[in-house]
Parts: C-alpha cells; structure tokens; sequence
C-alpha cells in the first residue's frame, strides 16, 4: 500500500478536526455566548450549552460561559444565521471534493457462476433493468456466444443464443431499451465467415437477440458505439473492414432500423468513446490511425462536429477501458494494449479526464489487462470492469495467461471524513 497515502488521511482528518473546533466555537460567539474548550473532544461533543448551569455541574470548571446580554438578540440571530450559511457551503464543498476521490475494488464471486476467462469481449449498462450486460468475446481457441447480466451482486447467465463476436461495439439505448452491437468478427483469428454473420447489427431486449440489417451493410470491427442523449441514437465512429484495409473517419447514428451518416472526423479503430453527461459531448481517447501509431489526443463530438481538445494525456493505446462516471463527472480510462498486433504490451493504469485535462490515479489497480471493456452503473454509481486476461507481454496473448475471472469496480469514497486510503477486497 502506498503510505503516502496513509499520510494524506491522517493529514485530512486533522484538519477537518481543528476545522470543527473552530466553528463550533465560532457559532457559540456569534450565537450569544462565548465557550472556552479545555479540548478538542469537548468542543466536538458541545458540552456548554446552559447559559445558567448548576453551581455543582461541572461545565463551570471546564468550560466557562459569558452570556452576552439582550441588548446583542439581532446580532445573535445575525451569527446564527451567518454560521448555518458557513456550515452548509462547507459541507457542500467537502463532499464535492470526495466525490473526487475514488478506488478500485476487486468483488467476490463464484466462479462457476462467473463469466469464463475471456478478452475482446463488450460492455454495457441497462438503465431499464438496473443491469451490467456482458456478451461474447473470445478465449483464442473459439468465439463466445453467452449473453451475462451483473446486479450488483451476482453474475447470472441469460442465454447461449447471442451473436458470437470480439472486437465489436455495443452500447445501450435507453429511447428504446435495447442494447445495440455493431459489427465484430465472428469467426476465430481475427476474420469473417459470411455464411454464418447473418447480421452486423444486433439488439437485445433482455430476452433474446435479434439482428436488425444484413451482411450486405458492411462490416467492421474496432469500431465501438456510445449513446448520445442529444441525439437520442446510437453512435459509431470510424473502425476498419480488414486488417490492412483502409482506416475508416466517418460517424453514424442508428435509429432502429438503419444507419445515416452525420459527421466525419479523425482516423481511427480500436479507440473507445463515452458520453460526457456534464458538458455534452462524446469523448473520443485511443485507437489507431495506422499502423504501429497509437496517438494519446482527445477529441469531443457536439453532434456535429469532432474538435481535438487535447494532444496531452495518458499513452496512447488501443482497446482500453473507458466509461463516464455521472456521478463524478469525469470520464475514467483504464488499460489497453500498446501496438496491438504488432508488439504488445498490456496496460493497467487509470486516468481521469474532466473535460480539461488528463490526471493519473494512483492506486491498486487490477493490473495489466488484455483489451478490457467497462460499464457505468448509474444506480449503484460505480464503474463495473470484468477482467478476463492480461498479466503479460507478447505478440499475441498468451492463453496460459487468461485465468482471470475478476470482477472490479472503480467508484467514489463514503462521503465523510475524506479517508483517501486505497484498499483492495478479496
């Protein structure tokens, strides 16, 4: 554990002790009395609160009163008033500065009733029914076809029947309560079989999956999706149609039944993107713009237009972690590979953006995760990560090291006292 800290809470919790002592102090002045602790418990239990105590009690020894007179009542209901104002903005303030402040934690699970070890997997939140939805992916021996829900709690298996994919998009779409998923492989080895892809975009209404348009539409993979409320679609962004194959800029709404083209932007697959809740726009971090070049830019999306907002930030990588904590207002970024296909090195650092710039977090984390997804839970107001492989370096994964079957969620502190002490939970 990193006793800074350690150092860091016992430095807070210090001030926010002598901070009370001081106002306590403060308010009994303005209120009409004046209070000399003989120490700090006592000003925080607020022993003297009889302007006449008993001759026998034994306030009088240890805390001295002085009533102010009548002549003072406007000025008493004046402090009063001025104090509660104090009080409330302080408190107001505090919790604003721990709702800044947030951990890792690793959840227990059954493991028979856990998703498999697995990679290239999507991720998505179902605000209808307070869920976590976790489909396909693959073990680099065959491709997936498991839908999972996660409560908070339990990971429960709902069907076998899905789509069987990686490196596809998926979002959810609370204008229609459906979970989309775009395009993706489907066969093994990072290629196609046309007489079983049906359909590159799919939905799933909590019961079944149903494919919406045909191959003919065109597939891509390393192309993620993100729900715009604006818009009130299903948004996708560049992605590719091989590997090799020329790198797709343009931006696509979805509406239930088609795609329509509204925007172009930067070069990019295998990025992530989220929606920003607090200034309105998609957030774009990671991704390729050709081969062996991972770019560390930001880009937004107003519906639009694409900006580039920022050229400083985490290294560049492709298929990280990425969702948008509401409740924080800032968008948290996990993981990914470094060149993927080409040398890889996995990664397991977190990074905050809100909206200006980039912050690392320091902390347990899960480690270094192979392409890992996240999805934020709205109700429970954490990010939920389900680890599935990493732990290496290598040209491709190694499978020897896909034995992860780790649920981890990444959220605020308890508001109160600001304990910034990092723990992990096993």
């Amino acid at each position: 554990m990193n006793t800074s800290y350690l150092k860091q809470s016992r430095y807070f919790i210090h001030v926010a002790l002598l901070f009370d002592a001081v106002l306590i102090h403060f308010s009994f002045v303005l209120s009409g009395y004046e209070f000399l602790p003989q120490s700090l418990g006592e000003a925080r239990r607020g022993l003297p609160i009889d302007p006449h105590p008993p001759s026998n009690s034994p306030q009088l020894a240890q805390a001295p009163l002085r009533f102010l007179g009548g002549e003072q009542e406007n000025q008493r209901w004046i402090g009063i008033i001025l104090v509660a104002a104090m009080l409330m903005a302080i408190s107001f303030s505090g919790q604003t500065a721990l709702a800044l402040t947030a951990q890792w934690t690793l959840f227990p699970t059954d493991k028979q009733n856990t998703p498999s070890p697995r990679v290239e997997y999507g991720m998505a939140y179902d605000s209808h029914r307070g869920v976590v939805i976790l489909h396909s992916g693959l073990n680099f021996v065959s491709l997936f076809h498991d839908t999972w829900e996660w409560d908070g709690q339990t990971w429960k298996k709902v069907t076998e029947a899905g789509p069987g994919r990686n490196l596809f998009g998926m979002a959810f779409d609370p204008s229609r309560n459906v979970t989309v998923l775009y395009g993706g492989h489907n066969a093994w080895g990072k290629s196609f079989n046309k007489k079983t892809y049906s359909s590159v975009t799919w939905e799933w209404d909590g019961k079944e999956w149903k494919g919406i348009d045909t191959v003919d539409m065109g597939i891509r993979v390393c192309t993620p999706l993100v729900y715009d409320p604006e818009l009130k679609s299903v948004i996708r962004h560049g992605g590719i149609s091989y590997y090799g194959g020329p790198i797709f800029n343009d931006t696509w709404k979805w509406d239930g039944a088609m795609w329509t083209q509204i925007a172009v932007g930067p070069k990019r697959f295998a990025h992530r993107m989220v929606y920003d809740s607090i200034r309105k726009k998609v957030v774009l971090f990671g991704g390729s713009e050709k081969a062996g070049s991972d770019p560390s830019d930001t880009w937004e999306f107003d519906g639009t237009n694409w900006v580039q907002v920022s050229t400083v930030g985490p290294p560049g990588r492709e298929v990280p972690g990425f969702a948008f904590d509401i409740s924080r207002g800032v968008a948290v970024l996990f993981g990914g590979n470094r060149y993927w296909g080409f040398s890889d090195t996995w990664i397991g650092d977190t990074w905050e953006w809100d909206g200006k710039k980039w912050t690392q977090i320091e902390s347990i984390w899960p480690g270094t995760t192979y392409t890992p997804d996240m999805a934020y839970d709205s109700q429970r107001k954490k990010i939920v990560l389900f680890r599935g492989g990493g732990g290496g370096k290598g040209r491709e994964a190694n499978p020897s090291n896909l034995v992860y079957q780790e649920t981890w969620e990444y959220g605020a502190l308890p508001s109160g006292i600001p304990f910034t002490i990092w723990s992990q939970h096993q």
